[in-house]
């Protein structure tokens, strides 16, 4: 079975699990961050989401300047609907450095020439909202229109938070997030919402800006002044919202040209559609938000957080029906095949069932004592597809006994010797009566012949 294992292995002191995604700049891991050994004899370890740029990335120093820049506005910010940067550091020849802050950011000159610049992540156990809106469309289910405005209004309090935050000389960041889209909006298990990924986030005094005529971003969730390469503010994050939360309710696209220049074109004049809510207060709000003239929409993301708010403590079941605990039901009713919890495989993990396949096992046991049984896990459905197929075996197995404290593990494709009993009692004594019998009529015969 084909495998692609130059996405897993160590990484300084970090076991990459899997690749999760890749582009054009970086690629992003779920990885194990190793505490140091010498605290404790068996240590312990940390999930962490780690993104290192490309080694093709590295010998373009603006590459290099925007993903250190990111790791610099996302050190800036602290949110709790935002997911926290830990680490920012460079691989060299297996020897990590590292730094937090702004001030502590690597020299891309020393990356460039002799390592691996990388960041490291919260990691969140969930989907995005793109796999939320898939997973509706493919159970023929409308979007909970309370649970879709307690999200919006979790995603609208990140962003106030972002424009508003701080920078290092004191002054507001006015970050604009740029790329608002269902790929960037987690929903965790624990039904808390994270907006992630601020790569090609602007900051009006950033050192790093997008040259003139340069789109970033995703084309669909573009704001007009945005695909005009007009100046932004955060009205633009505010419209990229507004399309988020209409393909929500409405489970479709708003803005699905077949090319490029079609969906550009689009957003630029296409009528549409008025939007049909339970609440209506929920259609009258995405309609203002989704207005071409950015003066027609809401002045800040601190009001749309407050009336997406309201909406949302109006709920039939009042506020605890869309409380983080009520949302983390919804997830589970909606990803059923989702476990509490999700096994952290490995390359050993990986060539272990590798070896079994060659051997034509159907897989091999992979310990995870839980409770009472063990069974193998596999959450995520952004992993590479060989890497799937290989985690199915496993799933194929289901329950496994558990090992007894202290039991060692067989080799794999180990053989049980043969265990021979040994005769019964009764029989060694009829076979010696026989024996004795036919010992004593020989000797009559030869003394009476």
């Amino acid at each position: 079975m084909p495998i692609d294992l130059s996405s897993h292995g160590r990484f300084g002191r970090y076991e990459l699990v899997r690749r999760l995604a890749v582009g054009g700049m970086a690629e992003v891991f779920k990885a194990k961050q190793f505490s140091d050994s010498a605290f404790h004899k068996d240590g312990f370890y940390k999930v962490v989401a780690l993104k290192r740029i490309l080694p093709g990335a590295l010998e373009r120093e603006r590459f290099v300047d925007m993903f250190v820049q990111e790791a610099r506005i996302a050190a800036r910010l602290d949110h709790p609907n935002i997911g926290r940067l830990y680490e920012l550091g460079c691989e060299l020849e297996g020897v990590i450095g590292t730094g937090t802050g702004a001030a502590q950011a690597v020299s891309p000159a020393l990356d460039a020439s002799a390592g691996r610049l990388y960041l490291t992540m919260e990691f969140i156990y969930g989907h995005d909202l793109r796999e939320v809106l898939k997973r509706l469309k493919t159970r023929g289910e409308a979007m909970n229109p309370w649970v879709l405005v307690r999200l919006g209004s979790a995603v609208a309090s990140a962003l106030d938070h972002a424009w508003n935050r701080a920078g290092e000389d004191g002054a507001p960041l006015r970050l604009v997030h740029r790329d608002v889209s269902p790929q960037n909006i987690m929903v965790g298990f624990d039904g808390v919402t994270k907006l992630i990924d601020f790569g090609i986030a602007k900051v009006q005094n950033a050192s790093v800006q997008t040259a003139a005529g340069v789109l970033k971003g995703k084309y669909a969730y573009m704001s007009p002044e945005h695909a005009r390469a007009q100046p932004l503010d955060c009205r633009a994050d505010i419209w990229s919202l507004g399309v988020v939360l209409y393909e929500l309710q409405s489970c479709r696209r708003l803005f699905a040209g077949a090319t490029v220049g079609e969906t550009v074109e689009a957003i630029l004049s296409f009528d549409i559609p008025t939007l049909q809510t339970t609440p209506p207060e929920l259609g009258h709000l995405i309609a203002k938000m989704l207005s071409r003239d950015p003066d027609a929409r809401f002045a800040s993301h601190s009001d749309v957080h407050s009336a997406l708010a309201t909406i949302a403590d109006s709920a039939p079941g009042g506020p605890d029906s869309t409380s983080p605990e009520a949302i983390a039901a919804w997830m589970e009713r909606l990803f059923p095949e989702t476990p509490s919890f999700e096994s952290d495989l490995t390359e050993a993990d990986v060539r272990l069932v590798l070896s079994a396949e060659e051997r034509g096992e159907e897989t091999t046991d992979v310990q995870s004592d839980v409770g009472s049984a063990t069974r193998i896990f596999f959450a995520d459905a952004t992993g590479q597809a060989e890497y799937r197929a290989v985690l199915a075996a496993l799933l194929s197995r289901g329950k496994l006994e558990p090992r007894e404290e202290g039991e060692a593990l067989e080799a794999p494709g180990a053989v049980e010797p043969l265990a021979v009993p040994p005769p019964s009692l009764g029989l060694s004594a009829t076979m010696f009566a026989v024996c004795l019998g036919l010992m004593l009529g020989l000797l009559f015969m030869l003394a009476f012949r």
